[in-house]
């Protein structure tokens, strides 16, 4: 499991610093995104109404700005996680999140060029990478996590799938061993009664 401390750790440049200059910039950043998505067929199936669209929209503007202003704690690192499970839930293919992060990096650092005056924008890009970094992190432990997971479930199937079989199988032959043990036993029981009578 991921702790608090790795993700404050690997946070050394503080990216709160960046949210009140970027905070103008988010909305034309999640426009990027879906500009992005609309171009990819696969990824524009999966908004499957306008409702959902905007509800998305809405819903990566508050990722954008909670990314930024931290704290990047368990509180922090429970949430990313809840919205890993749920691109795994949705069957969201992992190189789509992966291609997204880079997306919204890319938009960050065009932001941060366009915002922020050249003495700052070293450190800022730094900040935004160990952020991205940071969250490209959590989503990928997230689908290992369910990877591993589905696999533990394959095989628990995969022995019940066998042990069935092997229960139709003891089933079978126990019925065929039956019967001709049963003819066995009866003409024995004839043979006796014979010798008795003889």
């Amino acid at each position: 499991r991921l702790s608090a401390s790795a993700a404050q750790c690997s946070l050394t440049n503080g990216p709160a610093a960046l949210r009140e200059p970027l905070a103008p910039e988010l909305p034309g950043i999640v426009d990027a995104f879906y500009e992005a998505i609309d171009a990819t067929p696969g990824a524009a199936a999966m908004i499957t109404s306008p409702a959902v669209r905007d509800r998305l929209h809405q819903t990566m503007l508050t990722w954008l700005d909670s990314g930024l202003a931290g704290p990047h704690d368990d509180t922090f690192l429970e949430q990313r996680s809840r919205i890993g499970r749920m691109h795994v839930q949705i069957r969201l293919p992992q190189h789509y999140m992966c291609t997204a992060i880079n997306i919204v990096r890319t938009q960050y650092h065009v932001a941060i060029d366009a915002r922020l005056p050249s003495s700052r924008s070293t450190a800022a890009h730094r900040a935004i990478d160990q952020l991205l970094d940071l969250e490209l992190a959590l989503m990928l432990h997230t689908y290992k996590h369910d990877s591993e997971e589905r696999l533990v479930r394959t095989e628990r199937n995969v022995q019940a799938e066998r042990l069935r079989a092997m229960q139709t199988l003891t089933a079978g032959l126990a019925h065929e061993v039956r019967n001709p043990l049963n003819a066995a036993k009866l003409q024995l029981e004839l043979l006796e009664r014979r010798l008795r009578r003889g």
